[in-house]
């Protein structure tokens, strides 16, 4: 093969890669409506917090779940559980982490932009 076939095969392979991703549940703007109108009793930041895909302190495992999605990882911490958000080789999305507290409920998060 030459240098011409080797970059197309490449980039084929690249792109296919980026397509696939990951085939974990990914919440829509539907479907974090669907989650605040079914639990009316969350308090106004966190409902706007997962209408805009965003987690703060003080949501639970479900709340973060209705935001973010279904995490790559998630590990056992000395003071709760990680979930560890990690994106493929290429991406346009945010690395994302947060940590829940023994009782469920989120203490610390971040979401990071690589270049």
């Amino acid at each position: 093969m030459d240098i011409k076939n080797n970059l197309i095969l490449l980039a084929i392979f690249l792109l296919v890669g980026c397509a696939a991703g990951n085939n974990l549940t990914k919440p829509t703007h539907n479907t974090r409506q669907e989650y605040v109108n079914s639990h009316p009793q969350l308090i106004s930041e966190i409902k706007q917090a997962i209408l805009r895909g965003k987690v703060v302190k003080g949501m639970s495992k479900d709340d973060v779940f209705a935001a973010w999605g279904e995490p790559t990882r998630i590990s056992a911490e000395t003071s709760g559980e990680g979930w560890f958000y990690d994106q493929p080789f290429i991406s346009f999305s945010p690395k994302k982490s947060v940590s829940f507290t023994k009782d469920g409920l989120v203490y610390d998060f971040s979401e990071i932009w690589l270049d």
